[in-house]
C-alpha cells in the first residue's frame, strides 16, 4: 500500500486545459504574436512555463519574461468558470486522507497559483504538501521531486502520479513508484512509452488501484 501518494496537478487532478488553451492564446494575441495550432496549445500543458515558452513557442529573454508574466496576469480570470476537477478526484482524495495516507502535489504550476486551484475546489484541505515552480518560471518535475524528497523523504511506499511523461521520467529519476493515468494529457503512446509501475485509464481505476488493491 501506498502511504505517500504524490500527484501531479494538471491533467491528473484538474482539468485544467481549457483554461490554459484560451489563456495561450490571448496572451499571444495581447504580444501580437503568431497564434499556434491545437497540438501545440496541449504540448504546452506539462512543462514549465519557461521550458515550454521557450521550446514550443521559441521565445527567449526579455520577449520570455514577458510572456510568462501576460499569461499568469491572465490566467485566473480567463481559467475561472472553466477549470474543474476530473469527476472522482474530490472523493479519491477525502477518502485516502481517511484512511491516513500522506497526500502531496508536485507540479510545474507556479506554488501560488497551484494552491489557488487547490482552494477553489475545496481541496486543500486533504494536501499535506504542495511544491509547485519558481516565480521565474522554472519548475522542471525531477527537480521538484528532488526537493520534495529533502522536504519528506521518500521510501518504498512512495508513489507519484501523473499523466505525462514529466511526471514518470522524474519518479523513475528519484527511484520511486509510479503511475501513468490515461485521461490526461499525454498524446497516445506516451503514457505506456515511460514503462510507469501501473497505468489507469480512468479516476475510477486509480481508486480501485490506490484503496483497494
Amino acid at each position: 500500500m501506498y502511504t505517500k501518494v504524490l500527484f501531479d496537478l494538471d491533467g491528473t487532478l484538474i482539468d485544467t486545459a481549457p483554461g490554459i488553451k484560451r489563456s495561450m492564446c490571448e496572451m499571444l494575441r495581447i504580444m501580437g504574436l503568431p497564434p499556434i495550432n491545437d497540438e501545440q496549445q496541449m504540448a504546452l500543458i506539462g512543462p514549465p512555463l519557461k521550458l515550454g515558452f521557450s521550446r514550443i513557442l521559441g521565445l527567449s529573454g526579455d520577449t520570455l519574461d514577458e510572456a510568462i508574466r501576460i499569461y499568469r496576469e491572465i490566467m485566473p480570470d480567463i481559467a475561472r468558470g472553466i477549470v474543474k476537477p476530473f469527476d472522482g478526484i474530490p472523493k479519491l482524495l477525502r477518502a485516502l486522507k481517511n484512511s491516513g495516507r500522506f497526500i502531496g502535489v508536485i507540479t510545474s504550476k507556479q506554488q501560488s497559483t497551484a494552491r489557488e486551484h487547490l482552494e477553489d475546489f475545496a481541496l486543500w484541505t486533504y494536501i499535506d504538501y504542495l511544491r509547485g515552480a519558481l516565480p521565474d518560471g522554472s519548475g522542471e518535475k525531477t527537480e521538484l521531486l528532488k526537493a520534495a524528497a529533502t522536504d519528506i523523504g521518500f521510501d518504498a511506499s512512495t508513489v507519484m502520479i501523473g499523466d505525462r511523461f514529466y511526471d514518470l521520467d522524474a519518479a523513475k529519476a528519484v527511484g520511486i513508484a509510479s503511475i501513468g493515468v490515461k485521461y490526461g494529457y499525454a498524446p497516445e503512446g506516451e503514457i505506456d512509452g515511460c514503462a510507469p509501475t501501473y497505468t489507469v485509464n480512468t479516476v475510477e481505476e486509480l481508486t480501485e488501484l490506490l484503496l483497494y488493491e
